[in-house]
């Protein structure tokens, strides 16, 4: 982009004594594939802005405004993002390994396959966020906000979810293996006409919430899916659901 240099030099100026300088405005700029590593974006203007491919390792972009902005396979690697507003975003197969979005606006963003593993989302707003099959392995997501959120075929193992708010979150084949403050059960079908589906409850809200295909609901609403079933599948089901309501001991 013409003049990019000069604008984060100007910003520079701007973030040392705000009398001087200017703060920099980039909404909607074509920043794709652009180098833009350790650079010290605070408070910066990227609403819409084209960062596809970007390099933003170790960038700071702390309450930058990114709303809308294209950032799909952009390398955001230990960038810092906190309080940054993401809100629909199309973060669809970045790179936020290791990053801190701690309290950022992530609302209706797309996490499509993005990589979050080992990231800082504590008390991140991500209602309605799409984070199908993201990589959530090991973040720290304490106090999150999830409510509504598509976590179908989610990597989540060895994630801290402690007061995270998953209310009406889609967790469908959701890796929780050894996740933190999230009580769950779950049993795979075999043998029975239904190989490779797997049933999953966990505790939200101290209620039980069943995942398994297209399924969710409550306790009473998959009963009655399986009683209006296939008669032949009844018999498994039925097996398979007081299996894990009785592991899960709630």
């Amino acid at each position: 982009m013409k003049d990019l240099e000069k604008i984060l030099a100007e910003h520079q100026q701007w973030l040392e004594d705000a009398s001087t300088g200017q703060c920099a405005n980039l909404s909607g700029a074509d920043l794709s594939s652009a180098d833009l590593s350790r650079a010290d974006l605070r408070d910066a203007n990227l609403s819409s802005a084209n960062l596809r491919d970007a390099n933003l390792r170790d960038a700071n972009l702390s309450s930058a405004n990114l709303r809308d902005a294209d950032l799909s396979s952009a390398d955001l690697t230990g960038a810092n993002l906190r309080d940054a507003n993401l809100r629909d975003a199309n973060l669809s197969r970045a790179n936020l390994s290791g990053a801190d979005l701690s309290s950022a606006d992530l609302r209706d963003a797309n996490l499509w396959h993005a990589d979050l593993s080992r990231a800082n989302l504590s008390g991140a707003d991500l209602r309605d966020a799409n984070l199908w099959h993201a990589d959530l392995s090991e973040a720290y997501l304490r106090g999150a906000y999830l409510s509504g959120a598509n976590l179908w075929h989610a990597d989540l193992s060895s994630a801290d979810l402690s007061s995270a708010d998953l209310r009406d979150a889609n967790l469908t084949g959701a890796d929780l293996e050894q996740v933190s403050g999230v009580k769950w059960a779950d049993c795979s079908f075999t043998r029975h006409g239904e190989d490779g589906r797997r049933l999953l409850v966990v505790v939200i809200e101290e209620k039980l919430k069943y995942f398994c295909g297209c399924f969710q609901g409550g306790s009473k609403e998959i009963l009655e899916y399986i009683r209006a079933g296939d008669p032949a599948l009844k018999s498994s089901r039925m097996l398979a659901y007081n299996f894990v309501t009785k592991a899960i001991g709630v």
